[in-house]
């Protein structure tokens, strides 16, 4: 079950201590229950805004702002494994990042992460050979691994 705390962290699991909050993930186990962040760390951002989850609660998307080495622009936006690891969300196979893309849905076991560029001021990057071209909002559906396709 994925929560945040607003203002402060959970002593000894982490946390940036953001007023916009903390992401943590609650899991039951036989054994009981166990606690997670899941966020950056307060060096990677120094502000952290939680996102969505997938239903299985495996993946998701989250923002670090204002600043650490994770922000590459005022937001920049990434989407978070189950395996802990986490990844700018608006990249593909051109090289090319936008920091400030949005993600829309992550499905179950992450078959599909949707986001979209071109909603936040920055102007939107094409990220991938056949989509629309820099300066256009585009939407992308990213598997688990391995590059995005673009959807007009």
């Amino acid at each position: 079950m994925p929560f945040r705390i607003e203002g402060g962290s959970l002593p000894g699991l982490g946390g940036t201590g953001s007023l916009l909050g903390d992401p943590y993930l609650a899991t039951r186990t036989p054994t009981g229950w166990s606690t997670a962040y899941t966020g950056p760390t307060g060096s990677e951002a120094t502000v952290v805004v939680p996102l969505t989850t997938s239903p299985d609660q495996g993946y998701s998307f989250y923002r670090a702002e204002v600043s650490g080495t994770a922000v590459l622009a005022p937001t920049t936006a990434y989407v978070r494994y189950p395996d802990g690891h986490a990844e700018v969300l608006g990249q593909g196979s051109l090289g090319k990042i936008d920091p400030e893309a949005a993600g829309q849905l992550i499905s179950e076991n992450g078959t599909h992460i949707v986001f979209s560029t071109g909603v936040l001021p920055a102007p939107p990057v094409q990220l991938e050979p056949n989509a629309a071209p820099n300066g256009t909002r585009a939407v992308y559906d990213a598997p688990p691994t391995g590059s995005p396709t673009w959807s007009p």
